[in-house]
């Protein structure tokens, strides 16, 4: 089983450890409320607008697949 440790956003030096180790960290208070909303409503709209583009069948490597390429 994988042990995910949930680090406080200034514990850096874990983070970072964590992130080298499995690709990803887990990272309490890592944002404010208002940031999360806004990238939750994004995330929804971008979706929204994939799979209204795209056709199930037709979508990224398979069906109902879709790729969210680049976001930065």
């Amino acid at each position: 089983m994988l042990d995910i440790t949930l680090h406080a956003h200034r514990d850096t030096e874990a983070i970072t450890q964590d992130f080298i180790r499995d690709g990803f960290a887990c990272v309490d208070d890592a944002l404010t409320s208002d940031q999360l909303s806004y990238g939750q409503e994004s995330a929804r709209r971008i979706v929204a607008d994939q799979t209204s583009a795209i056709e199930l069948e037709d979508a990224n490597r398979g069906y109902a697949r879709y790729s969210f390429d680049s976001q930065i």
